[in-house]
């Protein structure tokens, strides 16, 4: 299982690098900050690394790991890179800050490899503090988690599914890469999830995870025309 992180934590550049195949030998780093994540991969297994970071003050860090920084507008046409070239292609919420991602997504699967593995994380829209927000009348806008500024598209687990195969990707593991302890948040008798005013349920243990969950972390490969 893919070990959960709290959910207030700000991002560790490290969450993704344990599924990123140690024998991939060029990724394509996909919204890569500073360079942080680049350098960790770069110092297990030296992999080629072509990056890509919307953020202008953060790419020019990041220029000075990876070994190529596609341009911050690379992504909004084909990329000028072969088919298939790379091993490993990961988005770290990335996804999110485009209102139609679908584009985004055929562009990254047609440089992917027949073999290759796509890693991407999305915000869950069903975290129990999104419903709970939604349900009191309130949609507050924050700095980083589901609701970051920066957002422009929202998913829940199904509709995740359903992007990344219209995309043409095979989704092959799907798990929370950030959620909450359900200590914090217990199921009552009933199995509802009570969140002060709110009552949710009951529910099952799928459905109750989904609830704690606010991230999720995607494994995927090319699909089969």
């Amino acid at each position: 299982m893919i070990g959960a992180m709290n959910a207030m934590e700000p991002r560790d550049p490290a969450a993704l690098l344990a599924y990123v195949p140690v024998s991939a030998r060029r990724v394509l780093d996909c919204s890569c900050g500073d360079g942080a994540r680049a350098r960790l991969l770069k110092a297990r297994s030296a992999p080629e690394i072509t990056g890509f970071e919307p953020e202008a003050d953060l790419a020019a860090q990041a220029a000075q790991v990876v070994d190529r920084m596609l341009p911050a507008n690379a992504l909004d046409a084909d990329l000028p890179i072969a088919d298939g070239h790379f091993e490993c292609v990961v988005c770290d919420d990335l996804l999110a800050q485009w209102r139609d991602p679908a584009p985004v997504l055929q562009r990254l699967a047609r440089v992917l490899s027949a073999d290759g593995l796509f890693v991407a994380s999305f915000p869950n829209l069903r975290h129990h503090k999104s419903v709970a927000m939604l349900a009191e009348g309130r949609w507050t806008y924050e700095e980083r988690g589901i609701l970051a500024r920066r957002h422009l598209r929202f998913f829940t687990a199904p509709e995740i599914v359903r992007l990344l195969r219209g995309a043409g990707f095979d989704p092959r593991g799907f798990a929370a890469l950030r959620a909450e302890d359900p200590g914090q948040y217990p199921l009552d008798a009933a199995r509802c999830l009570r969140l002060g005013r709110t009552t949710i349920g009951p529910l099952d243990d799928e459905e109750y995870r989904s609830f704690l969950t606010e991230e999720y972390v995607v494994l995927a490969m090319r699909g089969t025309a």
